[in-house]
């Protein structure tokens, strides 16, 4: 997989070539998904529970983007079945959790576990076949796409970006090796 860097107006203009993110094929479908800017101290919370991180991550976000990404049909529907299998997992989690506690029903306590834990894998499995995007936490100007194909990134006109690319340390030894086999 590789990465790509566009500006936010470029990405909510919509102004992306019609290819998919995840497979490099031609696809004129998208995918929309919104993503917060949220202050990087905000994470120090989740510690202390999901609930106190996503009020204060909702309160103090500085600005939502609308990603609207090419996918094609195939990855559309592997993220859409990602989600739904989230949701319907979660649904009979907290259900069934109601029922135990309440003892309405006669269900052992390793089901509703069992559905939360399996809602947490779905939902984990929807973020890798979704894009990473990550905003700029200083001006969120640029976006930072990560885990898309190459024919994407080529596409979209910055090329291909590895993280190892960008490091001075690689760049030096690649200048180094190039001038001892030339010399």
């Amino acid at each position: 997989m590789a990465g790509a860097v566009l500006s936010v107006e470029r990405l909510e203009r919509g102004d992306l070539p019609p290819v998919c993110c995840k497979t490099g094929e031609r696809t004129r479908r998208t995918v929309e998904r919104r993503h917060r800017v949220i202050p990087p101290w905000t994470w120090v919370l989740l510690p202390f529970g999901v609930v106190p991180f996503l009020f204060v991550a909702l309160l103090t976000t500085q600005r939502t983007v609308m990603v609207a990404l090419p996918m094609s049909r195939r990855a559309a529907l592997r993220l859409r079945l990602a989600e739904v299998a989230a949701r319907l997992a979660l649904f009979l989690g907290v259900i069934t959790a109601l029922a135990v506690v309440t003892g309405s029903l006669q269900v052992p306590w390793p089901v509703p576990v069992g559905c939360i834990a399996v809602a947490a894998l779905a939902y984990a499995v929807t973020q890798l076949l979704w894009v990473r995007v990550d905003l700029s936490y200083t001006t969120a100007k640029l976006v930072h796409l990560g885990r898309v194909h190459p024919r994407f990134a080529e596409a979209v006109g910055y090329g291909p970006i590895e993280v190892r690319d960008l490091l001075a340390s690689r760049l030096t030894r690649r200048s180094a090796s190039a001038t001892s086999l030339a010399g």
